[in-house]
């Protein structure tokens, strides 16, 4: 892992991440410390956790809205097992929402179906024009070659994403890459 100054691209050493607690947080929160299976796994649970939300929401709803108030409440005088019975079903209920989201959030990083059905469902997908400009006996290098590039700057690096710099202009990348 490499750090970079943003406003100039030079790079600021370098940075074990393997190993470390943040890589072993990120192995337990992403893969379960589990490799690709654990990503199934974490993936087929957010998707579960979504249902149960869902499903709890939809067993609670009262049939009348005048009773949703009483849905909503906690009778404190109430024996053990009701007053156990009413914390268990508000605090599902004010849960719900942000076990939903959390839920699946988490099936679209890990599941790349979920992620794809999701964007077609929500993103329309537009053609835009290209920003960058195409400059005479200017020579364009392609995704492949600005990784070599990097990888030569960086022996032994894995190169984890390649962003454009700016308002997405090809030369300005280019020039990005050359002062690596």
């Amino acid at each position: 892992w490499f750090p970079f100054d943003a406003w100039s691209g030079r790079a600021l050493g370098t940075y074990k991440y393997e190993g470390t607690f943040l890589d072993w947080l990120y192995k337990i929160h992403i893969e379960l410390v589990a490799g690709e299976r654990g990503i199934l796994v974490a993936g087929i649970c957010g998707l579960f956790l979504v249902w149960l939300s869902l499903t709890g929401i939809l067993l609670w709803w009262p049939r009348q809205m005048k009773q949703l108030r009483a849905a909503l409440s906690i009778r404190w005088k109430a024996g053990w097992k009701r007053l156990n019975w009413d914390f268990h079903v508000t605090g599902g209920i004010f849960c719900a929402l942000w076990l939903i989201i959390l839920g699946y959030t988490g099936a679209m990083y890990n599941l790349p179906a979920v992620d794809k059905a999701t964007k077609a469902a929500l993103v329309r997908e537009e053609t835009a024009e290209p920003k960058s400009k195409v400059v005479k006996g200017a020579r364009s290098i392609s995704l492949a070659q600005m990784e070599r590039v990097a990888l030569g700057r960086f022996p032994g690096a894995q190169i984890v994403a390649i962003r454009q710099i700016g308002d997405g202009n090809v030369a300005q990348s280019q020039q990005f890459l050359r002062a690596l």
